[in-house]
């Protein structure tokens, strides 16, 4: 069963690489009765989680400065066209800040920087998810060991 069906693609350093999202959430599943695998696998996991974790994040925020600037220009190009004309034809800060909000490149960009804000708040629960995983094999593997001793 799949709990969760989000998969997208990735871009670390200019390669593309598929996300399923489902996929990491179903690897979170510790083996309790044989959890050497686990403890072999886990650094890499993590590793991987945190990476894209990370790549997600840096997309979200350069989305985020694409969209400051796009509106910066658009209110600098609006404010431009408004000087020297008369009073009546000027547009007010509201309807300049209007324009701006409703042009279709800001909405755009509004709905990729949501997107990608999602992804990368998803991926920062997945990457602590990951620690909590590494905690709880440490403690399994520690306590198999006590075990393991006491009963020699």
């Amino acid at each position: 069963m799949r709990p969760f069906n989000d998969a997208f693609d990735i871009f670390i350093s200019g390669e593309a690489h598929t996300v399923d999202l489902a996929d990491l959430i179903v690897q979170l599943k510790i083996d309790p009765v044989d959890i050497g695998d686990d403890l072999r696998e886990q650094p890499g996991r993590f590793a991987w989680v945190a990476v894209i974790a990370a790549q997600a994040d840096f997309e979200a925020g350069r989305i985020k400065q694409s969209l400051a600037a796009v509106r910066a220009t658009l209110g600098k190009e609006l404010h431009s066209a408004n000087v020297g004309k008369d009073r009546n034809d000027r547009l007010t800060e509201a309807g300049i800040d209007e324009r701006v909000t409703t042009d279709e490149r800001v909405l755009d960009l509004v709905d990729d920087h949501a997107e990608a804000a999602r992804r990368a708040a998803i991926l920062a629960g997945l990457r602590e998810a990951y620690r909590q995983r590494r905690d709880m094999l440490n403690v399994i593997g520690y306590s198999t060991r006590q075990r393991e001793s006491a009963e020699t």
